[in-house]
């Protein structure tokens, strides 16, 4: 088993126990716990950097010598790394245990789906040509950081859906659920845009055109337009509570389809299925 992998799955199972030991504190007996959780998260998350870097240094070891992103597996293992990172960064104000727990478990579930789901090898493989360019980097980033906002926002917005049946490990009084969704929409909507705009410019370089209609291509520009509703909803029509989180859950299902649904659903399959 290569380096990468061990890593990867001993920071999953991290995850894992996170998630479980924050789903032990809706008991409302465990509220010690919150120091231990976040070192627990550190750890995983260290040894996620871990693989990952060991990952992008075999990559030159085998003569492709590229940044790990670049295909189904290695997009999935940095989408768990950037959910978990987001956590990490969050915990200070993250509202209550559910929500931390709902991040914990999507880093796992995410990371491992890459060793899952059909289509995802940890084989190393050569670039396809349309991904040997400079912008690779720059658009596989702000996308990615900007579903992990988005995903932050999103478990919020379930707690507000369900708040009126709150456990003991739930109650936040000093939180505010609406602008603390405000603030992660906004970051992501900022980097979603630049992912988009970024996502064009390789567009041209790759296939000679800013903009194709390709399903990918498609779905993210709905995704941009559903958070875009958010932010005028919010600040223009003064939307709160359960209708602005509505908004924000369709948000992440648009992400997931533009994600993964391009790559599983025939209809939608096109150019950037390939991860």
């Amino acid at each position: 088993m290569n380096v990468d992998v061990l890593l990867t799955r001993i920071a999953i199972a991290v995850y894992v126990t996170a998630g479980a030991m924050s789903l032990f504190r809706l008991t409302g007996r465990s509220g010690r716990m919150i120091p231990v959780i976040r070192g627990v998260m550190a750890f995983g998350w260290l040894m996620h950097t871990v693989a990952f870097l060991a990952r992008w240094r075999a990559t030159y070891a085998t003569g492709y010598g590229h940044v790990p992103v670049t295909n189904r597996y290695e997009s999935l293992v940095f989408f768990g790394w950037c959910l978990a990172l987001a956590w990490l960064v969050l915990a200070p104000k993250w509202p209550a245990a559910g929500t931390a727990a709902g991040m914990q478990l999507g880093a796992a579930v995410m990371t491992a789906a890459a060793g899952l789901l059909p289509g995802s090898s940890p084989e190393i493989e050569p670039l396809m040509p349309a991904l040997r360019s400079n912008w690779l980097l720059f658009h596989v980033v702000t996308c990615f950081l900007a579903y992990a906002a988005f995903a932050a926002a999103t478990f919020v917005a379930i707690r507000v859906l369900i708040r009126n049946q709150a456990v003991p490990g739930e109650k936040s009084p000093n939180f505010d659920a609406d602008s603390f969704m405000h603030r992660m929409i906004s970051v992501g909507f900022f980097l979603l845009t630049l992912g988009i705009l970024s996502g064009s410019a390789w567009a041209q370089q790759s296939w000679g055109r800013y903009w194709g209609w390709d399903p990918k291509e498609v779905w993210s520009l709905i995704t941009w337009i559903i958070y875009a509703i958010f932010l005028h909803a919010r600040i223009s029509r003064g939307w709160t509570g359960k209708r602005l989180a509505l908004v924000a859950i369709a948000g992440f299902l648009a992400v997931l389809i533009t994600y993964l649904g391009v790559n599983y659903l025939p209809l939608l399959q096109g150019l950037h299925s390939y991860a």
